[in-house]
């Protein structure tokens, strides 16, 4: 402190960035300090620098279009090498700069001519601001921002000629700007390759594509040569109601075309936003590959409510868009039959078990959960159920996720002779006919099953018993 002054040293402070710089201020200007007891004798004397405005006339004026602005500096316990002065705007950005290489106490009087020394001419009417500086013993100190107007009037500012509305051509094969939002998309066509370029790290592109039919869309991306290996462009595909699909990013080291995963949509209008992870402006290619189907899953599809229907007996495909994403699908079972689940998928780089499939009644009773490996994309078959005519859901969902296409069959055979869930008390037991062969299944260590059959008259009765292949000798059934 040197009498109502305040020297204070910080680091990174605006304009210095990432550099110490030194300042004073008046002791009133904060709401208090916090001491630090000199140790080890104390610490040596810190300069004194002060700013306060100054004027003289002759010296400092304000005209239209140029000014001479003056600050008083008054330095102690330092020795001053260079002093000077900062022009901005009304906005803080900075015009103009002047300094003088040297400095003398017994003529602390410092002042810039703006067009002079500064080399810049004002604007009349026009509010500037500016910050005076002194170096100190190789630190820098400022003053505090003052600011003047020049006189006369501010010229009108020309306005800018309003562009004529420009409608993008249907389905472009090269980027148009402007496309930075969903409604200013370019309209591509499906299957077709579009070249475009992020000019900054703030842009992004939007296109706009229609999908005629049900079927399924995934996206094929590849680009020019890129000096780094991280992600650099992110594509995210949106329904109409802008719903996100899915999102996928792509690496700049890898140059070759490479597509993610397939998504199933019904017809509809969908966008897909290209935007930088890390910018580049090099070129971008891209395609949205689409084939029409009506054997694959539709999103959305991820509550019982909004289940796919599906036909039995005929192989559906799907796939998952998150960890956190389910699929369902609802069947009709027209008659008393059995059903089992036949599942597949691609190939995934992992042995565990990466998809989970659960079958439901009508009313959301579990009645069986299968779990599928990644290691197995050949075709496997889940236990078979028997089940009464109704209305049923299977549900698909992850145990470890991967976005790779699944495939899966409801297998349905119509039977009177199969054993029909739930039947797990004496009070809800399927009736059965004696000297009829029965077939049945046990969903879980804990389920039983119960029959009812009626003896018309006295007599002797047995029990046949049989099953298909088990891996095991002891006993099973009881």
């Amino acid at each position: 402190m040197s009498g109502n002054n305040v020297t204070i040293e910080e680091y990174n402070s605006w304009p210095n960035l990432y550099a110490y710089n030194t300042r004073t201020i008046s002791k009133s200007d904060v709401s208090g300090y916090i001491h630090v007891k000199d140790i080890g004798g104390g610490a040596p004397s810190q300069p004194s620098v002060t700013f306060s405005p100054w004027s003289k006339s002759g010296y400092t004026y304000t005209y239209e279009t140029d000014a001479s602005i003056g600050q008083l500096i008054q330095v102690s316990n330092g020795n001053c090498t260079e002093t000077g002065m900062y022009l901005y705007d009304a906005g803080g950005k900075q015009l103009a700069k002047g300094k003088n290489d040297s400095y003398s106490a017994n003529v602390p009087q410092v002042y810039f001519k703006i067009n002079e020394e500064c080399g810049y001419t004002l604007t009349p009417g026009t509010t500037y601001q500016y910050k005076f500086y002194a170096v100190v013993n190789g630190q820098t100190y400022w003053s505090g921002m003052g600011s003047f107007k020049t006189n006369g009037t501010a010229p009108q500012p020309i306005p800018e000629p309003t562009p004529e509305p420009t409608t993008p051509p249907a389905n472009v094969t090269t980027e148009a700007e402007v496309n930075d939002t969903i409604q200013s998309a370019n309209q591509i066509a499906v299957n077709t390759q579009i070249t475009g370029s992020l000019s900054k790290s703030s842009d992004v592109d939007w296109y706009k594509f229609e999908v005629p039919q049900d079927g399924h869309i995934s996206i094929t991306f590849a680009h020019d040569a890129v000096n780094g290996a991280g992600d650099y462009w992110k594509t995210t595909l949106y329904t109409s109601g802008h719903k996100e699909l899915g999102s996928w990013s792509w690496k700049g080291k890898t140059i070759s075309s490479e597509t993610g995963s397939i998504i199933g949509v019904p017809a509809g209008t969908y966008y897909l936003c290209v935007e930088d992870s890390w910018f580049s402006d090099v070129v971008y290619h891209f395609s949205v590959n689409y084939a029409p189907s009506d054997l694959w899953e539709k999103e959305f599809n991820e509550t019982s409510g909004t289940a796919n229907q599906i036909s039995m007996d005929t192989e559906i495909s799907g796939s998952l868009r998150s960890s956190s994403d389910v699929d369902w699908y609802a069947f009709q079972v027209p008659k008393n039959g059995c059903i089992s689940i036949t599942f597949a998928h691609d190939a995934v780089n992992g042995a565990g078990n990466y998809w989970k499939t659960t079958l439901y009644t009508s009313d959301l009773k579990e009645l069986g959960t299968w779990s599928w490996e990644g290691k197995t994309i050949s075709p496997e078959t889940g236990s078979i159920i028997g089940v009464p005519v109704g209305t049923y859901y299977l549900c698909v969902e992850d145990s470890w996720f991967s976005d790779v296409t699944y495939r899966f069959s409801v297998n349905y055979t119509p039977s009177d002779l199969w054993e029909k869930e739930f039947n797990e008390t004496s009070g809800t037991a399927n009736q059965i006919s004696m000297d009829t062969e029965i077939s049945g299944s046990l969903r879980n260590s804990s389920d039983v099953d119960w029959y009812a059959f009626q003896v018309p008259k006295n007599g002797c009765i047995s029990i046949t018993f049989a099953h298909d292949a088990v891996n095991g000798a002891g006993d099973y059934w009881k």
